[in-house]
C-alpha cells in the first residue's frame, strides 16, 4: 500500500495517495501504541506506561518529558521564548520542505535532547548554537512512528507472568508495532544527491502528516533520520534522538498559531557560552527523562558512546534548569 501511494504521488494522484494511506493508518488512530500526549507516549516512557500494578512505582511514569529547540544565529545571542517557536505565518515565504513537513505550513520542531537538535541542524559550530528546553500541555496528542526493532522484542520477550502486570492485547500490540515499524522504514529512506529541489523520499513522510493532520491531531514522533546506516542507528535512537514535529495550526492568525499557547518554552542558551561557565555553575541536580533509560547511547565521530559522557547531556540538564512560560500569543497576534 505505501508503494502504491508512492506511484500515486508521481503520477499527480494526490487525493489516491492520501486515500491509500488513510486505509492504513486510520484503524490506528485510536490505539494508545499509536496515539497518545507525550506523558503516556510508547515512544518516550516505554511499556511500562500500560503497566497496572502501580504498587511498583518507576520514576520514569511520573517523569516530564525533556524536549529542546535549537535555532541558529550568525552572532552569541539569547533568543527570547516567543523567538524559539515556529516561523510566523506572516513569514511563509522562508519555510524550507522537511521530511516531516507540511509545504507553506509552519511546524515546530522538538527533539529529546539537545544532542538531537545538533544533528537536526546539521551539526552546526558551537558558537551559532542556541537551545531552549520546552514542555508540552497533556493537551496535544501525537502519532507515534518512532517505533524500532527493540520495541518489537521488548513485547516479544515479556513471559506469561509479567504480562499479567500490563492492561494490553500483546497479539495485537505486536501487529500494530508491526505496522509502525515498516511506516517508519517507508518513511526513512536517504537519497545521497545535492542540489535537489524535489524529494521523492520525503513523500511517505509528508503523506503520513496531513493523514495525521486531517485526524486532527497536533503532530507525530519520528526517529532521526541524520545518520546513512539508518535501520542500524534506529535501534539505539531512542531516547536521545527522539523528534517531534508539531503543526503550526492555521486558524486566520496573524503571526502564531493557537497552540503556542500551550507549549512552555525558555529563553534560548549558546552552546559556546555554556561551555565557558565552570564546573560549579554548570553542575544541575536536575534529572532528564534519559536517566531511567540504559542505554543511552548517541553517536560523535566514529564513536558510540554513553550519552552521559558527552558535554550535551550536561548542556541539557543547565537548560531544564532555565525558566519557562507560557508566550504571550494574543497580543503578538495584535502587533
Amino acid at each position: 500500500m505505501f508503494w502504491k501511494s508512492y506511484k500515486d504521488i508521481m503520477a499527480g494522484n494526490v487525493r489516491g495517495a492520501l486515500n491509500g494511506l488513510n486505509v492504513i493508518l486510520e484503524p490506528l488512530m485510536h490505539n494508545p501504541l499509536v496515539v497518545s500526549n507525550l506523558k503516556n507516549s510508547l515512544a518516550l516512557k516505554g511499556l511500562n506506561i500500560f503497566r497496572n500494578d502501580i504498587d511498583e512505582e518507576d520514576p520514569c511514569l511520573f517523569s516530564e518529558v525533556d524536549l529542546f529547540r535549537s535555532r541558529l544565529s550568525d552572532q552569541i545571542c539569547g533568543f527570547k521564548p516567543e523567538n524559539m517557536l515556529h516561523i510566523g505565518f506572516n513569514n511563509r515565504g522562508t519555510i524550507a520542505t522537511q521530511r516531516f513537513s507540511i509545504p507553506g505550513l509552519p511546524c515546530l520542531y522538538f527533539g529529546t535532547s539537545s544532542y538531537d537538535c545538533w544533528i537536526e541542524m546539521g551539526k552546526p559550530p558551537d558558537n551559532v548554537f542556541n537551545v531552549s528546553h520546552a514542555q508540552f500541555d497533556d493537551t496535544i496528542k501525537v502519532f507515534n512512528t518512532a517505533v524500532n526493532a527493540y520495541d518489537i522484542t521488548a513485547f516479544g520477550n515479556l513471559t506469561k507472568e509479567k504480562k499479567d502486570k500490563y492492561d494490553i492485547d500483546f497479539d495485537e500490540a505486536i501487529q500494530t508495532l508491526m505496522s509502525l515499524w515498516l511506516l517508519s522504514i517507508s518513511a526513512s529512506f536517504t537519497i545521497e544527491e545535492t542540489g535537489r529541489t524535489f524529494h521523492s523520499e520525503y513523500i511517505i513522510s509528508q503523506l503520513i502528516m496531513l493523514v495525521v493532520r486531517e485526524s486532527k491531531l497536533d503532530g507525530v514522533l519520528y526517529l532521526t533520520k541524520q545518520f546513512h546506516d539508518q535501520m542500524k542507528n534506529d535501534n539505539w535512537a531512542k531516547p536521545v534522538s527522539v523528534n517531534i514535529a508539531l503543526f503550526a495550526h492555521y486558524e486566520g492568525e496573524n503571526v502564531m498559531s493557537e497552540i503556542c499557547k500551550e507549549i512552555k518554552i525558555s529563553s534560548s542558551v549558546n552552546f559556546r557560552e555554556y561551555k565557558k561557565l565552570n564546573e560549579t555553575i554548570k553542575s544541575s541536580p536536575e534529572h532528564l527523562l534519559i536517566d531511567f533509560f540504559s542505554p543511552s547511547e548517541c553517536r560523535l565521530g566514529i564513536k558510540i558512546l554513553s550519552y552521559r559522557q558527552t558535554q550535551f547531556y550536561g548542556f541539557d540538564k543547565y537548560i531544564k534548569k532555565m525558566k519557562k512560560d507560557y508566550c504571550h500569543v494574543d497580543e503578538i497576534n495584535v502587533t
